[in-house]
C-alpha cells in the first residue's frame, strides 16, 4: 500500500517544527530523536554512530559596516574568523584594488561542482570577503563549508540577499569598511542513524539507502523529501522480511560542514565492507519551485527503472531530467568516489538555504509524495535482485 498525502504531511509539519538542524545544535538532536523514535515505533533496530567534532562555529559577532550602514551575517564556516578589531579598509568588487572585496553568489556555489568561488578564496589579496547570497526571499543564505575541518582563505561575510543591490553600489564607490566575524569554536557532537532492514544472507550485499539530516535552518524542502522517503522504508514491512538482499538505511549528519557524516562512516569501514549499490536521497525532493527533479545513475539500467518507478507513481515527466554521474553532488560524491555504484535523486528549490524554506509553502506535497511511493517500490524491486 502507498504511503498517503496526509502521512507525508504529517512528517514535515514535524520536522519543519524542530527549528534550525545545524550539526551540533538542539534542532540536530532534536531530529535524531525523532528518528530514533519512528524506528522504536516500526519495531526495527538501530545504531548510533557519534562523531565528535571541535570547530562547532558558535557566532560572538558578524557585521560589515559601511559608510554610515551596517550589514549583519554570518561568517562563512570554512574560512577563518577575526579578531575583535576586525578588518579595516575599502570595499570593492571583488578582484579589484582594496582591502574588502564584495560579490553575489548563489548559495549552492559551494555545492556544485567546479567550486570557482574556493579558487577565489584561495588566492585574493584581499583581506576578508563579503558575499551577498541570492536566495528566493532576500534572506541569508549560507554556502555549504566543504573544508571545515581546514578552514582557508580570508575571513568571509555572508550577508542577506536583499542587501545585494546597495552593497554593491558601495562597493563599486569603494567607501571606507569595517567587517568583524568574531566566533569562538566549541567542541560538539552529532551522530549518524542506522538501520539495517532486513535479514543478511552468505555474499549478499546490502543496499545502501543514504539521506543527509542536517542543514542551516529548518530546510524543510530541502531535507524533508529525503527523509520522508527514508521514513517510508522504514515502515515498510516488505523490506523487513528476510530477502536476498538487506537495505541499509543511513540518516547522516554533518552535510552542510563537508558531509562530515557520510565520510566518517566510509572512514570506519572495514576494508573489503562497501556495497556494491547506494541510493542516494538528496536534497528538494518535493521543491514546489522549481519542481525539477534530477536522476543520475552509474549504470543505465538504474537509470531507467528508477525512471519507470517515478512514472508509474504520478512523478511528472517534463518535471524530470536524467543526468550523468559525473554531474553528482552531495553526498554521492563521497560514496562514488569510494567506488561504490550510486543512484542519485536531487532537485531544485528557488529557498535552497534560505531561511523562507519551510513547510507547507516551499513544497509539493503531491510530488513529493510521488518521490517518497517511487523509491518505495524501487527498492522494494532492487532488493529483491541478487
Amino acid at each position: 500500500m502507498d504511503v498517503d498525502e496526509n502521512t507525508v504531511a504529517a512528517w514535515m509539519a514535524e520536522w519543519d517544527g524542530m527549528g534550525w538542524h545545524r550539526s551540533g545544535t538542539g534542532g540536530d538532536h532534536a531530529s535524531l530523536r525523532w528518528l530514533t523514535t519512528h524506528v522504536q515505533r516500526a519495531g526495527q533496530a538501530s545504531s548510533l554512530h557519534e562523531i565528535e567534532f571541535a570547530r562547532r562555529v558558535s557566532l560572538r559577532m558578524a557585521g560589515c559596516v559601511v559608510g554610515n550602514e551596517r550589514f549583519e551575517g554570518l561568517p562563512l564556516f570554512d574560512a577563518p574568523g577575526t579578531d575583535p578589531d576586525g578588518v579595516i579598509g575599502r570595499l570593492v568588487p571583488l578582484g579589484e584594488d582594496g582591502v574588502i572585496g564584495y560579490t553575489e553568489l548563489r548559495p549552492d556555489a559551494a555545492t556544485t561542482g567546479g567550486d570557482p568561488f574556493a579558487a577565489v578564496r584561495a588566492a585574493t589579496k584581499h583581506a576578508a570577503i563579503v558575499v551577498a547570497t541570492q536566495s528566493g526571499d532576500g534572506g541569508l543564505a549560507p554556502l555549504n563549508a566543504p573544508r571545515y575541518e581546514q578552514p582557508y582563505g580570508p575571513p568571509v561575510l555572508q550577508v542577506a540577499g536583499r542587501h545585494a543591490q546597495m552593497l554593491g553600489a558601495l562597493a563599486r564607490r569603494g567607501l571606507p569598511a569595517r567587517l568583524e566575524a568574531v566566533v569562538a569554536l566549541e567542541p560538539a557532537t552529532t551522530s549518524n542513524l542506522a538501520v539495517l532492514l532486513g535479514v543478511p544472507s552468505p555474499g549478499a550485499s546490502a543496499l545502501w539507502v543514504v539521506t543527509p539530516r542536517t542543514s542551516w535552518y529548518e530546510s524543510t524542502a530541502e531535507r524533508g523529501g529525503g527523509l520522508a522517503t527514508w521514513l517510508a522504508l522504514l515502515h515498510c514491512p516488505r523490506l523487513a522480511a528476510a530477502g536476498s538482499r538487506p537495505a541499509l538505511l543511513l540518516a547522516t549528519a554533518g552535510h552542510e560542514i563537508g558531509h562530515l557524516g557520510i565520510r566518517h562512516h566510509l572512514g570506519a569501514l572495514p576494508a573489503g565492507s562497501l556495497p556494491r549499490l547506494a541510493l542516494h536521497l538528496g536534497a528538494n525532493l518535493g521543491a514546489s519551485d522549481p519542481p525539477m527533479l534530477t536522476l543520475r545513475a552509474s549504470q543505465p539500467a538504474h537509470a531507467l527503472s528508477m525512471r519507470e518507478a517515478l512514472s508509474a507513481a504520478g512523478y511528472p515527466a517534463e518535471a524530470l531530467r536524467i543526468e550523468g554521474i559525473e554531474t553528482a553532488v552531495g553526498e554521492a560524491r563521497d560514496l562514488l568516489a569510494s567506488g561504490i555504484d550510486v543512484v542519485s535523486l536531487v532537485g531544485e528549490n528557488r529557498m535552497f538555504h534560505a531561511p523562507g524554506d519551510r513547510w507547507p509553502t516551499a513544497m509539493s506535497l503531491p510530488r513529493v509524495t510521488a518521490v517518497v511511493n517511487a523509491v518505495r517500490a524501487w527498492v522494494v524491486s532492487e532488493r529483491s535482485r541478487t
